[in-house]
């Protein structure tokens, strides 16, 4: 393996990403909120909205979607 290759491997390890299920605004509604990704984060969240069928937004470092897409997420 380059050196190349074990440096862009280590920085997608060191990337935590944590993904939760919150009970979120003034009707009590399920959200899924990932927080930690700092590469093109709106972007992906955009994509996310569109892949998962649903909305969302991002703000905060945080990307929010509406419902529960935990397993959802971790199968894109």
């Amino acid at each position: 393996m380059s050196n190349q290759n074990e440096n862009s491997f280590n920085e997608i390890i060191n990337e935590r990403i944590i993904i939760s299920k919150q009970i979120r605004g003034k009707f009590k509604k399920i959200s899924t909120v990932i927080m930690g990704i700092e590469e093109k984060p709106e972007y992906l969240g955009s994509e996310l909205k569109t892949k998962l069928g649903t909305g969302g937004t991002y703000k905060e470092g945080q990307i929010i979607l509406q419902a529960d897409h935990i397993e959802a997420f971790k199968t894109c």
